[in-house]
Formats: C-alpha cells, sequence, structure tokens
C-alpha cells in the first residue's frame, strides 16, 4: 500500500516521488506506511526507532511536496535549503494515503490531511480505526468522506456465492503452503532473535 518509510532516506522518497508523479502526469497516488515490526529486525533498526523516523520522515515528505527547497532538523535528518528535484506537479486533490492499522495511527493521519488504508484486521477493528479517524478529522477541521478511507480485502469472485466459497476453499491450501513456505525464514529469524 505505501512505502516503508524507515528503509528510506527522506529526499529520496521525495524526489522518486516527484519523478514518478511527472511519469504518471500528475496522477500519482502517494502512500506511506510505518511498516510492521519484523521487517526491521532484519534491517537492524530498532524497535523504538521506528515510529520516530517514520513520523519525522512524513514530516520531511510534506515539506518537499509544498517547496523547492527544503531546511529540516531533526532527531534523524538536519538539511539546510536542501534542494528537492524533481518536485511533484500542482494537483488540486488530495492525495496522500497512509496505512494504518491503530486508532492513534488513524488520528495522527488525520491530523496531517492523509487518506486511510487499513487491510488484515476485522470489520469491527476497522469500523474502531475509521471512527476514531472521522472523530480526529472533525476536531481539526479535517472534513473526512468516503473517498477518504480504503480497507484491502482478499475478493474471490464467481457466478454464484457458492461456487465463490468452493473456488475459495479449492486454492486455499495451496495458498497457506505458500505463505508458509515464504515466511519460513521469517519466523525462524524470529525464532533466533527474539526467543
Amino acid at each position: 500500500m505505501g512505502t516503508v518509510l524507515a528503509f528510506h532516506q527522506p529526499w529520496r522518497v521525495a524526489e522518486e516521488l516527484g519523478m514518478l508523479d511527472y511519469i504518471t502526469s500528475g496522477r500519482l497516488e502517494i502512500g506511506v506506511a510505518s511498516g510492521v515490526p519484523p521487517e526491521f529486525l532484519f534491517v537492524n533498526i530498532p524497535q523504538d526507532e521506528v515510529r520516530p523516523m517514520y513520523q519525522e520522515s512524513i514530516a520531511f515528505l510534506d515539506k518537499a511536496l509544498q517547496t523547492k527547497v527544503v531546511t529540516h532538523e531533526g532527531r534523524f535528518w538536519r538539511f539546510k535549503e536542501l534542494p528537492v528535484m524533481p518536485q511533484t506537479k500542482r494537483v488540486e486533490r488530495r492525495r496522500k494515503w497512509m496505512t494504518i492499522y491503530s486508532d492513534s495511527s488513524c488520528r495522527f493521519a488525520a491530523r496531517l490531511g492523509y487518506r486511510v488504508c487499513t487491510g488484515f484486521q476485522s470489520v469491527e477493528n476497522a469500523t474502531k480505526a475509521f471512527d476514531a479517524y472521522r472523530d480526529e478529522g472533525d476536531k481539526v477541521g479535517f472534513k473526512v468522506g468516503p473517498d477518504d478511507m480504503a480497507i484491502r480485502r482478499h475478493v474471490t469472485l464467481a457466478e454464484t456465492d457458492a461456487e465463490a466459497l468452493a473456488l475459495l476453499q479449492e486454492a486455499m491450501p495451496a495458498e497457506r503452503q505458500r505463505m508458509a513456505v515464504t515466511f519460513a525464514p521469517v519466523n525462524e529469524r524470529l525464532k533466533t532473535e527474539l526467543g
């Protein structure tokens, strides 16, 4: 759904987004994500630095989307009059998305005027997160509409519900096996590192 910002230098992300925006004639939708804990274990980023690094990267990115030259004083990066080229095109619509999971990440997104997308959670939990997003939007004057929220889901289509269910049941064993093979090295590393 989005670029895991802690994996990247924020000025490079801004410049790559600018390039993609020109290639797509201004149609680029920007997506940012904080990532999940196991990802950072593999690249030696301490877990307690992930969220502050993510938030600082967003602060830099938002500045770079507004101006060609960015001055930034933060914990992880410090720049004085850093040129960011190419700059994204100026468009009227909001086009920044944040992958969210919790109420607090939804509130953070609303304060910054980002659209939100979630997945891999129950309808009940997604509803709670989206309610927090709307609530925070009301508090900060960010008018949240249906186009500001999205949810990722696995969808199986067929002529009838029964056929879709049968197709899903047929495909699931192979999908589970593929996932088990894909994530076996991750699980082994987690067991080793975390006990």
